[in-house]
């Protein structure tokens, strides 16, 4: 087992621990001097429960707007659960989409001059030590002797509790926490990085070109984000020299996980697929070993879908499989969040796209 896969499972073992805490010690007694009994408890647990953590999923989304404003940023997305409010040019557009986070994700794009991060990333904690205040006075002093308040309060803080507790650990976990951000901008080079990263996302915003890419040589987690951005400009470029030689480069790097792993295998087979003809792609294909084969053709990221769309069209042939990559590809590029390698990833797909309708002239799309 990985390390940050040890440390996911820890820290959803803690938040575990508080929420069986909270089931005993605040919840039970409250049947009891509420006067709660039979099937209405679980009611009364379901709607407390629910309740407190809607609330706190809000107000955290809450605290990074507030933070980002303060700290010289706009607001792009603000999504809640999968409920995504997304700035057009006319306004907010209300939609369902991805997200990166344990409940929701507000991103933004650098506005001042001098951006101030620690704000928008603090915005979250921020806004909960509000909330405890607000809960300590709604239980003992709004309320007075009205027991279901003052115990619906103190839930809404548990279960507050147990969000900041996953957002707060500094540590990358199943998804990039606040915590985690922060613990990069403690040093010289990761708060380079972080900002170098937010340059980037506000130029591809903009419409403009991020070039030249600035990349440290320590390979923390940030900096190969960054290398990524440089790896799909190039590959845009049809410059897969240097493609090549930054992917081998953060190979190098013992922090990649199995998915980014997989990715960068992907990108190589893209990369050989297009530098070499055909009949060569072929016969490298028919090499890779069955499990491989069967993670190109299931997978469904972009640049797997990319890859296997020239196996369906250009080495195998087959309609029927390339069809049901073109169809897929629809739904993988909604899951992108970063407008840059969004745009990338489209125009790698039709490229492929291009070489397999010469190919097979007969076929469409749609």
């Amino acid at each position: 087992m990985k390390k940050e896969e040890l440390t996911t499972l820890v820290v959803y073992g803690v938040m575990i621990a508080i929420a069986i805490f909270v089931g005993v010690n605040i919840i039970a007694p409250a049947f009891t001097t509420l006067g709660i009994t039979g099937i209405a408890q679980y009611g009364y647990a379901i709607v407390t429960i629910f309740g407190a953590f809607i609330i706190n999923v809000i107000s955290l989304e809450l605290g990074h707007i507030l933070g980002a404003l303060a700290g010289g940023y706009s607001i792009n997305t603000v999504n809640f659960l999968g409920l995504a409010f997304v700035r057009t040019k006319t306004g907010f557009r209300v939609r369902f989409q991805p997200y990166e986070g344990l409940t929701g994700e507000t991103t933004v794009t650098p506005k001042a001059k001098k951006i101030r991060p620690r704000l928008f990333l603090w915005g979250g904690l921020v806004i909960y030590l509000l909330e405890i205040i607000l809960a300590l006075f709604i239980a003992y002093g709004l309320f007075g002797e009205m027991q279901w308040g003052r115990y619906a309060a103190i839930v809404v803080v548990a279960v507050g509790g147990m969000l900041m507790i996953y957002n707060f650990m500094p540590f990358k976990l199943d998804t990039v926490t606040d915590g985690y951000r922060l613990a990069t901008l403690t040093t010289s080079e990761g708060n380079a990085a972080y900002l170098e990263l937010q340059r980037i996302e506000k130029a591809y915003k903009e419409g403009k070109n991020p070039q030249p890419f600035q990349v440290s040589q320590d390979l923390n987690n940030l900096t190969i984000q960054i290398y990524f951005h440089k790896i799909y400009q190039a590959l845009v470029d049809e410059d897969y020299e240097t493609a090549e030689k930054d992917l081998k480069y953060i190979s190098t790097s013992p922090r990649l996980g199995e998915n980014l792993q997989q990715k960068i295998l992907m990108i190589k087979t893209f990369i050989y697929f297009m530098r070499v003809k055909p009949k060569t792609a072929s016969t490298f294909y028919y090499k890779l070993d069955s499990k491989q084969r069967k993670y190109l053709s299931n997978d469904t990221n972009m640049i797997t879908l990319t890859t296997y769309l020239y196996v369906a069209g250009m080495i195998e042939e087959s309609y029927s499989e390339a069809s049901y990559t073109f169809e897929r590809q629809h739904v993988a590029i909604k899951k992108i969040h970063e407008s840059g390698r969004k745009a990338a990833e489209s125009i790698l797909f039709d490229r492929v796209l291009k070489m397999v309708k010469k190919k097979n002239p007969g076929w469409r799309f749609s």
